[in-house]
């Protein structure tokens, strides 16, 4: 979304990009496809679903051109105003983030599972809350995903890609539409999620933001009026461009150091 913005503000803005940039035909599938990123061996193992473990929890986060919209299963609930009632500053409330939330739900073209296409399991658990006396907290979930209203379980193998109509959004990306297959936190084999390489850094890269995925960011230190990014050149980043070659910026000090190092002066509002 910064990049996006800044952008759109004319500034020029690099996006350095740890992972990859996914493909349809590149999504893994299966047991010995390159699934996660490893921290410890990023050259090896750049997949694009990051597991940290911790005491209490674990977290999966995304690597990859889209970031965390990659992994995620595309719910955009708007916040509550409960939410707000203690632990932000001031100036953050729900009634100033409201016309933002909308915005973003514009952008990633956020709808409802329609009517006649809510699954089996859909309609046990509404049957359970309401049961249970909860029916009137049951609701479908707005989710960044786009939907075909002539789809429906009825169709010859309904989850046939055929079934999928394909067309290019407003920033130039083919999308088609869900074909309720299940694999929406493994990559949408017909680009039916709105993830954010499709809208966001799609409008940026329309604007002149360049983005240089498999490029891991190790370092960012203030030097005069910019900022030192040092960032680690992964394999397969940029075929024909070897660590030590110069890259685009207002100046440059880089040079073939130990794993592939690449040091790189920016001004600060590139270095966003």
């Amino acid at each position: 979304m910064a990049a996006c913005r800044l952008a759109e503000a004319g500034l020029k803005v690099l996006v350095l990009e740890r992972g990859r940039r996914w493909e349809r035909e590149d999504f893994p599938r299966g047991p010995d496809d390159d699934w996660c990123f490893d921290v410890d061996a990023p050259r090896e193992r750049h997949g694009w679903l990051d597991l940290r473990f911790f005491s209490r929890m674990a977290v999966a986060q995304g690597a990859g051109v889209g970031g965390g919209s990659l992994v995620y299963a595309n719910v955009s609930v708007p916040a509550e105003r409960f939410a707000f009632d203690s632990g932000w500053p001031e100036a953050i409330d729900f009634d100033e983030l409201v016309p933002y939330q909308d915005r973003v739900g514009q952008m990633l073209e956020v709808a409802e599972v329609p009517a006649g296409q809510v699954s089996e399991r859909y309609r046990l658990v509404q049957e359970a809350a309401v049961r249970s006396g909860d029916g009137d907290r049951f609701r479908p979930l707005p989710l960044a995903v786009r939907f075909d209203p002539d789809w429906n379980y009825r169709l010859s193998e309904p989850h046939h890609r055929r079934h999928s109509r394909q067309t290019i959004n407003v920033h130039g990306k083919e999308q088609g539409t869900c074909i309720h297959c299940g694999y929406c936190d493994i990559g949408c084999p017909v680009g039916a999620r709105n993830t954010l390489d499709l809208n966001y850094l799609a409008r940026a890269e329309q604007l002149g933001c360049d983005i240089r995925p498999l490029s891991l960011v190790r370092s960012l230190v203030p030097e005069g009026d910019g900022y030192r990014v040092t960032f680690q050149h992964l394999e397969g980043a940029h075929p024909g461009i070897e660590p030590g070659e110069l890259v685009p910026g207002r100046s440059v000090d880089a040079a073939a150091v130990r794993r592939c190092v690449l040091e790189q002066v920016l001004p600060r509002e590139e270095a966003l």
